[in-house]
């Protein structure tokens, strides 16, 4: 064997490497506030051009409409990459949408705008895949509406009184004193006064610090035992004095 080649033991060492996490990159939003904004204004006048063919006995320019209106819609996602088949949810969205908005009779219907919640639940479950989360019929349907609540004075009044349900709802059970709705009021009672006296702090704290009343009892009872040998002490000291006397 050559001398001038190492043996095994004698081998250089070499650092491990680590490899370095790399950022994921920030994914773009396919469908941006404005083209958002687009689908919604067009989904919205292809029900109300629907709702007045069917008034006026027009159920043939409401079925075109549909089926025009289907396939550019088709087309416009299509191109913004986002196909319908990409998410099953999505699909089911988008079937739905479709099928009801060419059966005639359903287009009469004012409540029946399937062609905007669709398009509010299509939009706010596009985004939610591109922000990361997993998509949802409702979470779409509540994305969608943050999307068109700026659509001022369109969509926003319906927008704000989503949002508003469920604060409406835990006020009136705050007010009724329902279920836990009792005990918070009292604890944002006890946390206005503790801001304004900060002496409640304190109170509040040995409230609920079992250990502070531990604190508390022994040391009302080291000052018990400390005023019972003192008194002991003093006793004893002033006998001698009295049988001298």
């Amino acid at each position: 064997m050559d001398e001038e080649t190492p043996t095994p033991n004698q081998m250089p060492l070499r650092r491990p490497v680590r490899a370095m996490p790399q950022q994921q990159e920030k994914r773009k939003m396919r469908i941006k506030i404005w083209m958002g904004w687009a689908l919604i204004i067009v989904a919205l006048i292809a029900d109300i051009v629907e709702l007045l063919g069917g008034y006026i006995s027009a159920t043939i320019i409401a079925i075109i409409v549909g089926i025009v209106a289907s396939f550019v819609f088709w087309v416009w996602f299509l191109i913004l990459g986002v196909p319908y088949s990409s998410n099953t949810k999505k699909f089911a969205v988008a079937i739905t949408m479709n099928i009801a908005e060419v059966i005639p009779g359903l287009d009469a219907i004012p409540f029946w705008f399937f062609w905007t919640l669709g398009m509010i639940i299509i939009v706010g479950m596009v985004r939610m895949e591109d922000k990361g989360e997993k998509p949802s019929i409702f979470g779409g349907f509540f994305e969608g509406f943050a999307v068109a609540e700026t659509l001022n004075p369109i969509v926003a009044p319906i927008a704000a009184a989503t949002m508003a349900a469920g604060k409406a709802r835990r006020f009136v059970k705050r007010k009724a004193g329902v279920g836990e709705a009792n005990w918070v009021k009292e604890q944002e009672e006890e946390n206005k006064q503790a801001i304004r006296n900060p002496e409640r702090i304190k109170e509040i704290m040995n409230k609920y610090n079992p250990q502070t009343k531990q604190s508390e009892k022994s040391r009302n009872k080291n000052v018990l035992d400390l005023k019972k040998s003192t008194t002991t002490a003093s006793h004893k000291l002033n006998q001698p004095f009295k049988k001298a006397a």
